[in-house]
């Protein structure tokens, strides 16, 4: 991004723009220091599936974040919740990414979006497990699991477990359906995301 001249020498970015100046991270022509907390949407949830009542759990806790001085959140977007039968995209209720997002962005908070389609952070499975690629999709593409020197399948699972098994980052048929789930993904985010004129 092209860098201006702020207050006290100071680059900054135009309006509308994020630019990394000797001073830090400019953020609408304001240098700023970003501060907060990884709050996985996806985890926070009504036991008993209630929408209502897990969108307010979402608003208490981004208000918790706000209350403690943070002005961003990160967040991961788990492909598993997100479409967790082919072609079946869950985008509503207690998986509405917009709603999440809306919530952010009326608190003023920035968002740190990561989408995978790899995850970390214990998912789906606990301790030891990491992923975020749909069963379906495994299922449907067994020889795009990445395997050992030895040929047999790699396990990101601490314990082994077949669950574990991955698609390489080359698979082209990843790549593929990589791209069919940023599409479904990319008109939501793009609300949230300054636009020039």
């Amino acid at each position: 991004a092209p860098v201006g001249s702020g207050s006290a020498g100071a680059p900054t970015a135009p309006a509308g723009r994020v630019a990394i100046t000797p001073q830090g991270l400019s953020i609408d022509g304001t240098t700023r220091l970003l501060y907060g907390g990884e709050v996985q949407y996806f985890r926070i949830r009504d036991r008993n599936g209630d929408v209502a009542r897990t969108h307010r759990m979402w608003e208490e806790t981004l208000d918790e974040l706000v209350a403690a001085g943070m002005n961003l959140v990160t967040t991961y977007v788990p492909w598993d919740v997100h479409e967790p039968q082919e072609g079946q995209f869950e985008l509503s209720g207690v998986a509405d990414l917009e709603a999440f997002l809306g919530m952010c962005h009326r608190r003023g908070l920035k968002v740190i979006f990561k989408p995978g389609p790899f995850i970390n952070s214990e998912w789906p499975y606990g301790l030891g497990s990491f992923g975020a690629v749909p069963e379906w999709f495994k299922q449907k593409h067994p020889g795009s699991l990445a395997l050992k020197p030895d040929g047999t399948p790699f396990t990101t699972d601490l314990l082994g477990r077949a669950h574990g098994r991955q698609p390489s980052m080359f698979a082209p048929e990843l790549l593929q359906a990589t791209e069919a789930f940023f599409a479904r993904l990319a008109p939501i985010v793009k609300r949230f995301v300054h636009q020039e004129p």
